[in-house]
């Protein structure tokens, strides 16, 4: 009987406030991460290209490595 009330419960569609709430919250922050990311990468990209000649990814590496003192 129980078994049978949990089971109804996890296949109603519409879910509690919590769950709406958190799934809300959830495609935000997926929104949020990738703007963020994609913002790092432009700025990766501007700033070795810049700096390095537009493309020698082999300079541009060489050129960020820090002297091993």
């Amino acid at each position: 009987m129980v078994h049978s009330h949990i089971h109804a419960a996890a296949q109603e569609e519409e879910g509690t406030s919590l769950k709406k709430w958190l799934d809300e919250f959830g495609e935000l922050l997926t929104v949020i991460i990738g703007v963020i990311s994609a913002l790092v990468w432009f700025i990766n990209v501007d700033g070795c290209g810049k700096a390095c000649g537009y493309g020698d990814q082999y300079k541009c590496d060489s050129k960020f490595q820090t002297d091993p003192k």
